[in-house]
């Protein structure tokens, strides 16, 4: 064998390598899913914040992220944040500041956000009022027993009626530019994770045909 041809196996062996580490580090980041806070039932309907979930081992990490301007608060609703899991049963939070309550002891139930329907969890901030709010952010961790595979277990639609919108997330705030004033913002579209999937299955088919075309 030539030293050319040597050198032609190293290096295309090294690509192989390189390209299915990163397919392998894409998949290992695929289960993070941000939603988007852009609907209003009665506050507009615009960009208000994200939520994103992050699979942390077997639990999930959920983070609020409101835009400047705009505060989680208690104005009487049910919760403050509320979701739904596709698994039931009773969850747990971890990470959740003192100024913040779960709902129910993490039991399902009937969880009332004005035109977004029920849901079965939530986060209560504490203090009531719209003037109370002071947090744009806010993180915590959510468990169950016997653990979550996917955040995917963590999206589900609220249930309607009451109310007209179904959503995956609904949040209370306090708005300053739409008034001021308060109201539930929702995330009502189903994220799209695959286009991680999708990069990492490319890169491992790109993999397989540099592996062929070195054989022949």
């Amino acid at each position: 064998m030539s030293p050319l041809s040597s050198f032609r196996k190293v290096a295309i062996s090294l690509a192989i390598f390189a390209i299915v580490t990163v397919a392998s580090a894409t998949w290992a980041r695929a289960d993070t899913v941000t939603l988007n806070l852009n609907t209003g039932s009665t506050l507009p309907s615009q960009n208000y914040g994200t939520v994103t979930l992050t699979l942390v081992g077997n639990a999930i990490q959920v983070n609020i992220s409101l835009l400047p301007g705009n505060r989680i608060v208690n104005t009487g609703f049910d919760a403050s944040i509320a979701f739904n899991s596709t698994l039931g049963g009773q969850i747990g939070v971890t990470g959740l500041p003192g100024t913040y309550t779960l709902v129910n002891s993490g039991n399902p139930s009937s969880v009332g956000m004005d035109g977004f329907g029920t849901f079965q969890y939530g986060v209560l901030f504490n203090a009531q009022g719209g003037g109370a709010g002071t947090d744009s952010s806010l993180t915590f961790t959510v468990t169950r027993v016997g653990g979550f595979s996917t955040v995917n277990e963590l999206l589900a639609l609220s249930t309607n009626p009451p109310g007209s919108i179904q959503a995956l997330f609904a949040v209370d705030i306090i708005c300053d530019s739409c008034g001021p004033a308060t109201g539930i913002v929702g995330a009502t579209e189903v994220p799209e994770p695959a286009s991680m999937l999708l990069l990492g299955t490319g890169l491992v088919t790109l993999a397989a045909g540099l592996r062929k075309r070195f054989k022949t």
